[in-house]
């Protein structure tokens, strides 16, 4: 498997079940993993399954050089075109031109009971609620006001602020209870519009929600991905899709309820939420009918540039399921 001083880029199982038996490896769809093939040079290696298993697209399958006789290719384990195969392992052989076969990737989806770790790259932050487990990021805003007392009261529009301040940020991770009203549909509660909902005396806050959605222009091009790990508010597609329509940055979330952050998750960790009907927002979301965008195409994301260094590489990687 491929490192670098900055670690791994993604763990994977390697078997090698008998003595005539090809090298096989067992990765998760999302991972963006990596190999070094010794006295390989001068041939082409390809993937003979590109559309269910390990896509040969050039930015996904990133050849550090057929001339060395250490090479490093890097791919991605994808999530299936095919939705009869979703639920099913995926397979590849890395051939030559001569079908020589240099390993057998097996790509394994997740399954519901699978807590699945994501590693940022890049700048972090995290706005954290009050009374909810912190992520630990690069910044952090800790102990947000849920708005029940006038002393410690919190804008929406100050937390944007506070973000902005912190620019440019490649992850910006949202950790706050959310919900999906018949009223006011999706919603954050992250601080209080007091503006639109008045002093907070029961109930719940109401920060971020379809009525001030225009507060979020001020990032516009200064944060990359946005993980809103919160309840059901991924559910509102046209109130998801505008934050990221507006802010240009990739936003994802869940539609339905969520477990609280897990124990032992590293600094600029987060989990991935694909048991609770995650779903993902582009920049360039159609402001029409504000569907999210593919699961796999959100994945494809996690690689940045086909740099050799993981920190300049990847914007973020499956690095752990459990």
């Amino acid at each position: 498997m491929f490192r670098d001083a900055s670690g791994t880029l993604a763990p994977h199982a390697r078997v090698f079940d008998k003595p005539n038996d090809i090298w096989r490896i067992d990765i998760f769809r999302g991972m963006h993993t990596g190999v070094t093939f010794f006295n390989s040079g001068g041939v082409d290696i390809r993937s003979n399954n590109p559309d269910n298993a390990v896509p040969n697209d050039a930015a996904l399958f990133v050849d550090q050089g057929k001339s060395n006789s250490a090479r490093h290719v890097f791919f991605f384990g994808r999530v299936p075109k095919s939705t009869s195969d979703f639920s099913k392992n995926q397979t590849a052989l890395l051939l030559t031109p001569k079908n020589r076969t240099m390993l057998q990737v097996r790509v394994k989806p997740f399954t519901k009971n699978h807590q699945v770790l994501v590693r940022l790259f890049g700048k972090t932050m995290a706005l954290n609620s009050r009374g909810l487990p912190a992520y630990v990021m690069d910044e952090n805003e800790n102990n947000i006001s849920d708005g029940a007392s006038a002393a410690d009261h919190v804008e929406p529009a100050t937390l944007i602020a506070r973000v902005a301040k912190n620019a440019p940020v490649r992850h910006l991770v949202i950790n706050a209870h959310a919900g999906m009203d018949v009223t006011i549909r999706g919603h954050i509660r992250l601080g209080h519009d007091l503006a639109h909902f008045g002093t907070k005396k029961k109930g719940d806050n109401i920060g971020f929600h379809r009525g001030n959605l225009d507060l979020w222009d001020a990032l516009s091009g200064k944060v990359e991905f946005i993980w809103v790990q919160a309840c059901f508010c991924g559910a509102d597609n046209e109130f998801m899709g505008t934050i990221a329509h507006k802010t240009k940055a990739w936003v994802t979330g869940a539609a339905m309820l969520t477990n609280f952050k897990p124990k032992n998750v590293a600094k600029s960790h987060v989990e991935l939420l694909h048991a609770f009907f995650m779903k993902h927002w582009s920049p360039s979301v159609s402001t029409l009918t504000f569907t999210p965008a593919k699961q796999d195409d959100f994945l494809q994301q996690g690689r940045r540039t086909s740099d050799p260094n993981l920190d300049a590489a990847m914007n973020f990687n499956v690095v752990k399921v459990r």
